[in-house]
Parts: C-alpha cells; structure tokens; sequence
C-alpha cells in the first residue's frame, strides 16, 4: 500500500475523521443543507467526495490531501512500517491532535515497504518519517546518511511542478531537512551511535496517541 488512501464515497465517520469533527457534526450539516449526501438502501448517508470537497473549500476547513498555497501550518509525514494497525494508530494521532492544536495539522503518507517510501519521500518531502526499524532489508546507516545528507535538500530545491492533489508543493523547497522517528521492536539490533541519529523513537508495544504528537511536536525555527 503506498500513499494516501482517498476514497471517492464518504460515510457520515470517514467524512468527520477528514474534516475533524465528530459525526454527529457531519450529520447535523447534511440536515441543515449544507453538505449533499444521499441514503443507501440500508438508511446510512453517503457523500460524495467532489462535495465534501467543495464544502470543505467554500467554509475553509483544510482537507489533510489539498495543501493550500502560503500554508505553513500544515506539515507533511511519511509512515514506513509492515505493521498496518501501528501505521493506523501513528496516523489517528497525527490527524486528530488537530483537535487540540488548531495552528497545525498534518498531511499524512504511508506504505509497507522502503521502495515505495523513498518515492515518497522524495514526492512529498515531509517534514517528519516514522520508520520501522524492524523492516525489511533496511540498511539504517545508509538509509539514514541519504535521509539527512544533500539528497534531500537538492530533491526540495528541485520540486516536481505537477504532483497530484499538491499543487503547491514545490514553494516548500525551503522547508527544513525532515525529522526522523524510528519505531522500535523487540528484534531491533542498533548501536547507542545509531539510536543516535535518530529524532526520537516509539516502541511498538506501546505506540499512544500523546507520544506520537510529542515527538512530532513544533518544527525549530529556521
């Protein structure tokens, strides 16, 4: 699996988890007329996504998939883990600390594997990677060195011009060389100097909400 998953038809939940509200909030706009939705044979309210979208725009309430031109509020992750229901929990905690953080909010990527989170990575430049240290066929030396040597900094100052669902990307190429969190295992085997190297860790067994925001607290100044 790679990048974010957009589905084309909303339930009354996936359109609150996108626009951060609850779901009762959801249905209290599509009684009130603002949001056009339609009932399936079973009672339940659908929505399609060109008008979640477009009332989304219309009351400028920022969908995590649209980056709007001059924000510098919203921030960029990449995911990198074979573990779904870790990914799943590390992303229910990026999104929904918009609830209690109204100046920033994130962008979230994921995949299962390195090939597709080096595209990634060089796609969406995000300011924050959470890597499985346990992954396969990771060399964390190597992997670490391109992640923090010119290999970003010259991708950022050579953004692509057409990147789907991003089309302001390429005026983030200033942005800082990305913060990286590895995810620990019982099986992972990295020197102190390694651990080292790292912007801070997560253990597996206890991936919660407050600590991913902690370690993805505010960006330092540059």
């Amino acid at each position: 699996m790679s990048e974010q998953k957009i589905p084309e038809i909303f339930s009354t939940h996936t359109a609150a988890r996108v626009c951060r509200v609850t779901p009762m909030t959801i249905i209290r706009w599509i009684k009130d007329g603002h949001i056009r939705a339609h009932k399936t044979q079973g009672g339940h309210r659908r929505i399609m996504r060109a008008d979640l979208e477009d009332f989304c725009v219309k009351n400028q309430i920022p969908l995590s998939w649209i980056e709007q031109p001059g924000d510098t509020t919203t921030q960029r992750a990449l995911i990198i883990d074979t573990n779904s229901a870790d990914r799943d929990a590390i992303y229910d905690a990026l999104v929904d600390r918009a609830e209690t953080d109204e100046e920033r909010c994130f962008s979230v990527y994921e995949t299962d594997n390195l090939f597709d989170g080096g595209r990634l990575m060089a796609k969406y430049l995000p300011h924050f990677i959470i890597l499985a240290l346990d992954i396969p066929g990771l060399n964390f030396d190597k992997w670490i060195e391109s992640a923090h040597s010119a290999v970003i900094p010259q991708l950022r100052s050579n953004a692509p011009q057409d990147l789907p669902h991003e089309p302001s990307l390429r005026s983030f190429h200033a942005a800082p060389t990305p913060r990286i969190l590895g995810i620990l295992s019982a099986d992972t085997k990295l020197t102190d100097e390694q651990l080292s190297k790292l912007d801070g860790t997560l253990t597996r067994q206890a991936i919660e909400p407050t600590v991913v925001r902690q370690l993805t607290g505010p960006m330092p100044k540059v």
